[in-house]
């Protein structure tokens, strides 16, 4: 059973510039676990990189964080001994374990998790394909598909202001929230628009307002530039890491 010491009692393996961990990150803010403990993870050979390091030398350097991570990749939880890792099964290991009131559930819950796989697994692979993608051409097509996708997002939210629920957050809004804080870097590398100002966006415009204030969120947020500087290996197609050849152009556009 979860009680206030076993709370307490959990590691919270992080990078600060990672959007997958940025979503756990805010849900355990959100539930004022206060008791966990943040450790940062820097899964590449040198800081602000995204050369890829070897499972051998994480093991090495973070043994803790392998036991509970085997493949090395961040996000992960050891919650008193149960090993967690991976966005989406952290994100499903706090909902069923630790979100106890089920605030982040409450409604509707099977469209909430509908929209979050839908961020994951179809909206998300745009983002980085446009800036992973050397060719012209294929950065185009990758940012057409990706505003696509946005257009999608946004028609499927529940409520016509404030969060995808209206008025409180959900975990449909950890789903899409750490990639619209990174629009700069698209805009920044790929000359995508500003789409804060972009009034085919007007219903993400309200949401935005409403998640990126939240005191929980605010805890997770990273300066912009800091992050722009961070993936600039991504734009420059240097990158080695498990991100850079999942979403590699080439595999899907």
């Amino acid at each position: 059973a979860v009680t206030a010491a076993t709370m307490q009692n959990i590691k919270f393996y992080c990078g600060w510039f990672c959007p997958y961990a940025q979503g756990v990150w805010t849900y355990l803010e959100m539930l004022s676990i206060h008791g966990f403990e943040y450790i940062e993870i820097n899964p590449y050979k040198r800081r602000d990189s995204k050369q890829k390091m070897s499972l051998e030398e994480k093991a090495r350097l973070y043994p803790e964080f392998i036991k509970a991570s085997p493949l090395g990749l961040i996000p992960a939880i050891d919650h008193d001994g149960h090993f967690v890792s991976t966005c989406t099964d952290c994100m499903k290991y706090i909902a069923d374990v630790l979100d106890t009131k089920k605030r982040m559930l409450n409604q509707d819950p099977e469209k909430l998790w509908q929209f979050f796989h839908f961020c994951q697994q179809e909206l998300v692979p745009y983002f980085y394909r446009a800036l992973l993608a050397q060719e012209k051409n294929e950065q185009n097509l990758a940012l057409q598909y990706f505003l696509d996708h946005l257009h999608i997002a946004q028609a499927q939210m529940l409520e016509a202001n404030g969060f995808f629920l209206g008025d409180h957050f959900s975990i449909a809004d950890l789903a899409l929230a750490p990639w619209w804080q990174r629009l700069p870097i698209l805009m920044h590398y790929r000359n995508l628009h500003d789409l804060n100002k972009d009034p085919a966006f007007a219903r993400l415009h309200s949401w935005w307002a409403a998640v990126s204030s939240d005191p929980s969120f605010q805890k997770t947020m990273a300066p912009i530039s800091n992050l722009i500087h961070n993936y600039r290996e991504y734009a420059n197609g240097s990158a080695t890491s498990t991100v850079a050849k999942t979403f590699a152009p080439q595999k899907y556009l």
